[in-house]
């Protein structure tokens, strides 16, 4: 018996992307899954919209907080400066109740001195004050300086002028009085 000369195997007929036609036709692609793959794609792309919507909400809340945290040290400093300028005012308060007022030093200056020294002119400029008198004699002077130490709001006594008249004897004495 004759044979037939086996066919010779044909070359498949490819495509022009090199692919089995065969093969092409072995994938199956439902509409199901395309319609699946549309939604997967779907959900990421919305995922991702939805990622940077809350990103950037949250950045401006960030913001927002750190701002209100600054607004809190400023408020925080604001109070500390306003705290010590209170104390430092009562403090000027309490040293300014301590001075003797322009009056006061003049009352404190007359009633020191003794009975035989006169008064030519009292005058008061902030923290001291000037005094010209006349005595019969320089104890009753050096008595109006030791009266005048012994008040404790007198710091110092600086002498400006001291003369002594002959005719008749007295001693014109011009100090000024510095006050604590």
């Amino acid at each position: 018996m004759l044979r037939k000369p086996p066919k010779p195997k044909q070359e498949p007929n490819l495509s022009p992307n090199l692919l089995d036609q065969s093969a092409k036709k072995s994938h199956i692609v439902t509409p199901s899954i395309k319609t699946a793959v549309v939604v997967v794609q779907t959900l990421a792309l919305a995922v991702t919209i939805l990622n940077l919507v809350l990103n950037n909400y949250l950045d401006a809340k960030i913001k927002k907080a750190e701002e209100i945290c600054e607004s809190i040290d400023k408020g925080a400093a604001t109070k500390s400066k306003t705290l010590d300028t209170i104390a430092k005012t009562e403090k000027l308060r309490e040293i300014l109740a301590d001075q003797p007022k322009p009056a006061d030093k003049i009352e404190i200056l007359i009633s020191k001195l003794p009975n035989e020294i006169s008064v030519k002119k009292i005058s008061s400029e902030g923290k001291s004050a000037e005094v010209s008198v006349e005595a019969p004699s320089a104890i009753s002077f050096a008595s109006m300086v030791t009266n005048y130490f012994k008040d404790k709001s007198v710091k110092s006594i600086v002498l400006k002028s001291a003369n002594l008249k002959l005719d008749p004897k007295v001693f014109e004495v011009t100090m000024e009085v510095n006050f604590k």
